[in-house]
């Protein structure tokens, strides 16, 4: 299982297989895959990677959604909080994701704003964590409700932190300023 959830993960870099994947089947047995091996850290870090790279493409957001993708990522995340690389790759699949509009009120609703403040609170030294959370904050945060919950649960502050912590880091610094520029303006009426 993690040997092919490893070559969906490297095909679904090009382009034109990412979409042949989604097209010809590939998303339920990823998925299977991921639910089926819920502790084994090598199937769930290479599916999710996998998952990852093939949301990049607007049709497979939508076939991974309609599978109930989201769920099995949420899942992931919290089923293994202490491997920065399954947090690292559930936040990116759900960045992703949630660059399609109707997926960012299912990632809201499924648990996938608390998934990615956990992962971002439980591994803050690693930056891979920390750019894919700020980068599915920034995308979630479109949906005003989003931006609600995200602020109340102490998101705003989270990729502050981010931007703090990791001042050299290029892509913390732009991913996290992104986040902040959606967010900001009602965490300032908030105070």
């Amino acid at each position: 299982q993690e040997s092919g959830c490893q070559v969906l993960a490297s095909l679904a870099i090009d382009d034109g297989l990412e979409a042949q994947i989604g097209e010809e089947g590939g998303l339920p047995p990823l998925l299977a895959a991921l639910t089926q091996h819920p502790k084994h850290k090598g199937v769930q870090e290479k599916g999710l990677l996998a998952l990852q790279n093939l949301s990049s493409n607007p049709d497979n957001k939508k076939r991974i959604a309609e599978s109930d993708g989201i769920a099995v990522v949420v899942a992931a995340m919290t089923g293994l909080p202490g491997r920065p690389v399954v947090q690292e790759k559930g936040c990116g699949a759900l960045a992703n994701l949630a660059k399609n509009e109707a997926n960012r009120v299912k990632i809201a609703a499924g648990g996938g704003i608390a998934a990615v403040l956990a992962a971002m609170r439980g591994h803050w030294a690693h930056a891979g964590v920390q750019v894919q959370g700020c980068t599915a904050l920034w995308n979630l945060g479109l949906v005003e409700a989003n931006r609600v919950q995200i602020v109340e649960a102490g998101g705003l502050a989270l990729v502050q932190e981010a931007l703090q912590k990791h001042a050299g880091h290029e892509r913390v610094q732009a991913m996290g300023k992104g986040a902040e520029r959606v967010l900001q303006p009602l965490g300032v009426l908030g105070s």
